[in-house]
């Protein structure tokens, strides 16, 4: 099982309700397929090594390359729907462009870069997401409600180096870039940098040179558990963390 916290995606202001799916790369919701030649006993061999989010992500892109994973409203409530081949070479190539603010670590003896994120839920924000995973760094996943007295402070106690943020919310990044030093603040990369079809799906990863049994061992998202816990002078900050570990489940999907 993958901790992948709030990746439900949606316009500002779409209730929850209205969510037509959202079964991201966890093994018990992805439907058995027929593409694959491999045995069952194949498969859990192959899962048993999986040990970090953007491997499983990678792993489910070959395993069930056309199962739909997300649904996400182009227009009212038109829904596109993209399935999880789609998701990690969308993920690849933000990855690829963020790699030349913020990147890719050397080896897995460097502790993992904090990058905060800030924007809506919706398919951008899940994108950057994964991206950052492929790069082997750290979300922190910054709640576009706190102050910006609570951004600062989140960011100095978790030592955040990077800023990435939704166009709406750029004030609150440029604040944060202007009361740090050697901080980075880009914006998050939109559908049209990522958003195109698959024509050749490649390999997407970008840390095979990283010790997977070390990765599983730092985090992957730093999560602001609410608002009520923070205090603005830093001095109790409640913050959960998600460790990067991805086990594969090798039940049956269909049973």
């Amino acid at each position: 099982m993958v901790p992948l916290p709030s990746l439900v995606t949606a316009p500002p202001g779409t209730a929850m309700s209205s969510i037509r799916a959202l079964e991201l790369a966890l093994p018990q919701v992805l439907p058995a397929t027929n593409e694959t030649s491999k045995s069952k006993g194949a498969q859990r061999d192959d899962e048993s090594e999986i040990q970090t989010v953007d491997q499983l992500v990678r792993s489910r892109a070959h395993t069930h390359a056309d199962s739909i994973v997300v649904s996400y409203p182009s227009s009212g409530v038109e829904y596109v729907d993209y399935t999880m081949q789609q998701l990690d070479a969308f993920a690849y190539r933000v990855a690829v462009q963020y790699a030349t603010h913020i990147p890719v670590r050397s080896c897995s003896q460097t502790k993992p870069t904090v990058v905060a994120v800030m924007g809506p839920s919706n398919l951008d924000y899940l994108v950057t997401l994964l991206a950052l995973t492929k790069l082997g760094h750290t979300a922190l996943l910054l709640s576009t409600r706190i102050s910006q007295e609570a951004v600062d402070s989140l960011i100095r106690t978790t030592g955040a180096k990077f800023f990435v943020y939704d166009q709406r919310y750029a004030d609150v990044a440029a604040a944060a870039g202007a009361s740090m030093s050697e901080f980075g603040v880009l914006e998050i990369a939109g559908g049209a940098k990522y958003n195109f079809p698959v024509d050749v799906y490649a390999d997407t990863a970008l840390c095979r040179h990283l010790d997977p049994a070390i990765e599983a061992g730092h985090h992957v998202f730093i999560i602001h558990s609410s608002g009520e816990h923070l205090s603005i002078n830093g001095k109790c900050v409640a913050i959960e963390k998600e460790r990067n570990t991805a086990k594969a489940d090798n039940t049956n999907p269909d049973s």
